[in-house]
């Protein structure tokens, strides 16, 4: 009891270490802090013909410091794939360009996604690939103002498609999330799901991404009123072992009767749940809860507390259970959320907490513009 009621004061009063947190959140730290859905139909300027690829997805997890992106690239093969004699050439983050520019001809490649692992070989039709990278850009603080600013888009060349095969431009992804149970008493096995949702209205995009453990193979599907999704794969949890394998997102474009229903799930007006064909495990998504880290194999409250320069007694005051439970897959606030009230400014909230523009920026990695707020405004989440 005394844990909590110091629980309860510390969010109170509003540690130092805090994130802005708005009605609308445009991600949780649970989720992707960036995505971009790619398609040949967002490529510029040039017709895409004999295309290897179909489509894709990319998921972007800005580290605390900001000096790094754990990049999560899924690409799929296209018609043009068969043909041995082509390959891809390049994939990387440009910019800054909006959606139908393309990037100023002396900027380069602002982040490489290293698609030469591959060898260069296309995926074969209909097939998905995927790949976890931990990359860093020569100059991150620009790299991630033309992300927040929605001025940043990924494109990957073939050498059917030189100039450009794929196009997807980066966003900051509306997010759902869930703790996933099993209704087998004594069940060893749990997981959790996310949602991200394309803030374009048009683009109608989606991708889930579902995680259980221990090890386990299976499907999962989502069910919103009358409708359910196909099945997709179930990912085991992320293994720090092996940082370059990726996880596999279900993810879609122009789907408009699924983005409409993951929308009003995240406005709170439907109900969705999700349901794996293992273990028995479900859960009903929501609005991802801001401030929080999804424990891997490698967190413990100690590292959770040092990379987001705090310490672990604050971090534990912040959850519910012991400190030394290290259960994989169980999300964990580092930060304490905050909503702006009326007359809250950037600047009073850095006078009120002692914090510096840097401090308050890396903890809310996706906003774009500290200092256009004004009274009253709401920020993104962390």
């Amino acid at each position: 009891a005394g844990r909590k009621a110091s629980m309860q004061a510390a969010r109170r009063l509003g540690l130092p270490l805090l994130a802005l947190m708005a009605s609308l959140p445009a991600a949780s730290a649970t989720c992707a802090t960036f995505a971009a859905w790619l398609a040949p139909e967002h490529v510029v300027g040039m017709q895409v013909s004999n295309n290897l690829l179909a489509g894709g997805f990319v998921s972007f997890i800005v580290s605390s410091d900001l000096r790094s992106i754990d990049v999560n690239w899924q690409i799929r093969g296209g018609m043009g794939a068969g043909d041995r004699t082509s390959y891809i050439t390049h994939a990387g983050v440009f910019g800054p360009a909006e959606a139908g520019q393309n990037k100023p001809s002396m900027m380069g490649t602002l982040l490489d996604l290293d698609l030469g692992v591959l060898g260069g070989n296309a995926p074969a039709y209909d097939v998905t690939i995927k790949r976890r990278i931990r990359a860093s850009a020569a100059d991150m603080n620009q790299l991630l103002t033309f992300m927040r600013e929605n001025r940043a888009y990924v494109s990957v060349m073939t050498s059917n498609n030189q100039e450009g095969e794929l196009r997807g431009q980066i966003v900051a992804p509306h997010c759902l999330e869930t703790a996933l149970t099993s209704s087998v008493a004594g069940s060893q096995y749990h997981g959790f799901a996310n949602v991200l949702i394309s803030p374009n209205m048009t683009e109608n995009a989606w991708a889930a991404l579902v995680q259980m453990s221990p090890k386990a193979s299976g499907t999962a599907t989502i069910t919103a009123g009358a409708d359910t999704t196909s099945a997709f794969t179930v990912n085991d949890e992320f293994n720090p072992t092996m940082p370059n394998e990726g996880q596999m997102y279900m993810f879609a474009r122009m789907d408009a009767a699924w983005s409409t229903h993951f929308r009003n799930v995240y406005s709170g007006e439907m109900m969705a749940t999700v349901a794996t064909s293992m273990q028995s495990l479900s859960g009903s998504l929501m609005m991802a809860k801001s401030c929080r880290k999804l424990m891997t194999a490698e967190d413990t409250l100690f590292t959770i507390a040092r990379a987001h320069q705090n310490d672990w007694i604050t971090v534990w005051s912040m959850n519910d259970g012991q400190p030394d439970n290290r259960r994989t897959l169980e999300p964990k606030y580092y930060a304490h959320p905050m909503e702006l009230k009326t007359g809250e400014t950037a600047e009073r909230i850095q006078n009120r907490f002692g914090m510096t523009m840097e401090e308050l920026q890396r903890a809310n990695p996706s906003i774009s513009d500290f200092g256009s707020m004004s009274e009253g405004s709401e920020c993104p989440s962390c």
